[in-house]
């Protein structure tokens, strides 16, 4: 009886070790989804790629994994979370976004290989950001490209202006003080890597960063039952889209280059070690990792448009070429829509590609907004009949050698002197240059970092001649003072800064399209009468000495009183004004306090009995005038 009764406990025992994988074969059999069988409600990932190649059932052509494994366990293996990310995307985008797509060969908006354009691009390789460090800090003799995040090869042979034939990759942290400083801090916005350790910042890495929405808490609103709602770090929803809202844009858009993502939007950051905040409005926010406070926005932005209205695919995504800085890749320019005084606009970018969202109906150009389809006028400058240079907006000829954000930029963030401290004594959490993602694990960097901004303004632009020999706003950029303590606590630089190749301080002033654009425009004054505005500093700024700073002049000096240069620039063919150019700049100043009009747009007609040498004396009494005034004050 006993025996019996063990036997029957034995029987019963093996069949509850089969049951579990009997179950689960069940299960699977049941389910006869796959990936879906478990990720139920999860949104269809894009409607486009459902219909082309059923992307909706078909998870693992970009996720891989085992669909039809029988647990959890089985079926994450080989799973790609990200198919995005850069390190994993020949095999993943570049199914259909290639020049080898399995799938299909994919052109959008005419443009094909979208994968080996964008690894190329400067979102990708970083190549004008650590260009300028290294230029800077005299660690490179040329302000073009060298290095990159990676090291890579152009597509063709054929390079065009600003561009390089190959990257190699960055050199390591220990190599020198940029190295270590781009590897530790500074490369956090590249596509190959993700940020969601930055507070205030969740994005993810390659074509995911821009193409898959995150919101500001991090956290999923997708119908997925499976993704914890709150846990920070996931996808607002399992969507792919290219209506890419202008909040996604500002992930990576908050620093640096001016930060022209906040500006655009209407935010400012606020936060210095010296300057006293500007708050033109009481509402300070934390965000981005940043405390900022509200401006004027954009007035693009105020009427509805997104950064892609204007961007095209190939500002964004590269046309295949490694550009050394980013004015070479981005081929949109104000005349592209709004023309000329003397010329009508082509509703081309600079590179001649057509922009797809501008129609012209009864004569009159709109532009349809990409995310809610809405359509805009565009204002002209020149109709194609009649030459606007005679508009008082203007002025008169002397100014066609002006970028229309000259003048009708409102005021330009400004950061003045980074005081950086490097200390080899402890790491950098992540070394940004290797990046977070896929198969990439969290790698420190030697050497720790502290950045702390001095002074931090929003304030009227700098002016100066940008590569296409135009006037445009300037603003400063890696204006570093540097403390160095090494492995054994000794303090081998204090409060040192850089001289570039060029003799000149490493104190960067750039020309940059600030993204504050206006319908009012600047005063004549805040350009004619500012010597700030003209490069030649704002006397009282601040006194370098009683901080203890290792320089002389206002840091937003560009050249001295003989108009030699002293900051020198991370782009190639910028300058500040030549002394000629600020005498003949004076000279019409002294107009401007009488003639808010030009004499060529005056509409008196002249008497009869005028003549030079009557309007001269005109002047002296006149001038003769102001000055018995003066002295009577």
């Amino acid at each position: 009886m006993f025996t019996v009764v063990r036997v029957a406990v034995t029987a019963a025992m093996l069949v509850f070790v089969v049951s579990p994988a009997s179950v689960a074969q069940k299960e699977a059999a049941a389910r006869g989804e796959g990936c879906l069988g478990c990720h139920k409600s999860i949104e269809v990932i894009n409607y486009k790629m459902a219909l082309a190649w059923g992307a909706d059932k078909k998870c693992e052509v970009c996720h891989y994994g085992q669909p039809s494994a029988a647990t959890e366990l089985e079926a994450h293996v080989g799973l790609i979370a990200n198919p995005g990310d850069l390190r994993v995307i020949e095999r993943t985008c570049g199914k259909c976004h290639s020049d080898y797509g399995e799938i299909q060969k994919l052109t959008v908006e005419g443009v094909d290989n979208h994968v080996g354009k964008v690894v190329r691009s400067l979102m990708a390789t970083a190549a004008g950001e650590i260009a300028g460090t290294r230029y800077l800090w005299n660690q490179q003799s040329t302000r073009s490209g060298i290095f990159g995040v990676r090291a890579v090869s152009d597509l063709d042979r054929n390079q065009p202006e600003g561009a390089v034939a190959r990257l190699q990759e960055l050199p390591p942290a220990s190599n020198s003080d940029p190295d270590s400083l781009l590897r530790g801090a500074c490369l956090r916005c590249h596509l190959w890597t993700e940020d969601k350790q930055t507070p205030g910042i969740y994005r993810p890495a390659g074509c995911s960063a821009c193409h898959v929405l995150y919101e500001k808490d991090g956290l999923s609103r997708s119908a997925d039952t499976t993704v914890p709602k709150d846990e920070p770090g996931h996808p607002a929803y399992h969507v792919i889209t290219t209506k890419v809202p202008t909040s996604q844009c500002l992930w990576c858009h908050n620093d640096g280059g001016g930060r022209v993502g906040l500006s655009y939007v209407g935010l400012a950051v606020t936060a210095s070690a010296l300057s006293p905040q500007q708050v033109p409005q009481p509402a300070p926010q934390n965000a981005y990792g940043a405390s900022l406070m509200h401006v004027r926005p954009d007035i693009h932005y105020r009427r509805g448009m997104d950064c892609i209205d204007c961007h095209d695919t190939l500002d964004l995504h590269g046309d295949g070429n490694m550009y050394s800085h980013q004015e070479y890749q981005v081929g949109i320019r104000c005349e592209t829509c709004h023309g000329s005084s003397t010329r009508p606009p082509s509703f081309r970018t600079e590179r001649g590609n057509l922009l797809r969202n501008v129609e012209v109906e009864q004569g009159q150009p709109l532009l349809r907004t990409k995310l809610y389809r809405e359509r805009h006028l565009i204002p002209l400058l020149y109709d194609g009949q009649n030459d606007s240079s005679a508009l008082p907006d203007i002025w008169h000829k002397g100014h066609e050698r002006l970028e229309c954000y000259a003048c009708h930029s409102a005021s330009v963030p400004q950061c003045y002197v980074c005081h950086m401290v490097r200390d080899d004594r402890q790491m950098s959490p992540v070394d940004w240059g290797v990046g977070m993602g896929e198969q990439q694990a969290v790698r420190p960097s030697t050497g720790s970092w502290i950045g702390r901004k001095l002074f931090q303004l929003w304030d009227d632009a700098v002016l100066g001649i940008n590569r296409r020999g135009r006037v445009a706003p300037f603003t400063p950029g890696g204006q570093a003072v540097l403390d160095h303590i090494d492995h054994e606590g000794e303090e081998v630089k204090r409060n040192h800064t850089f001289t570039t190749a060029a003799g000149l301080y490493g104190f960067s002033m750039s020309p940059v399209q600030p993204h504050t654009v206006d319908t009012e425009s600047r005063t004549c004054s805040s350009c004619h009468s500012s010597p700030k505005a003209l490069g030649l500093g704002t006397e009282g700024f601040v006194d370098p000495k009683r901080f203890g700073l290792p320089f002389s002049f206002p840091p937003d000096k560009l050249i001295d009183g003989e108009g030699a240069r002293i900051q020198d620039s991370a782009r190639e063919g910028v300058r500040p004004f030549t002394s000629e150019e600020l005498t003949l700049v004076f000279k019409s100043e002294t107009c401007i306090d009488c003639h808010q009009t030009p004499p060529e747009h005056t509409a008196v007609a002249p008497e009869p009995s005028a003549s030079p040498r009557a309007a001269d004396r005109l002047h002296h009494k006149a001038i003769q005038e102001m000055l018995h005034v003066q002295e009577e004050e």
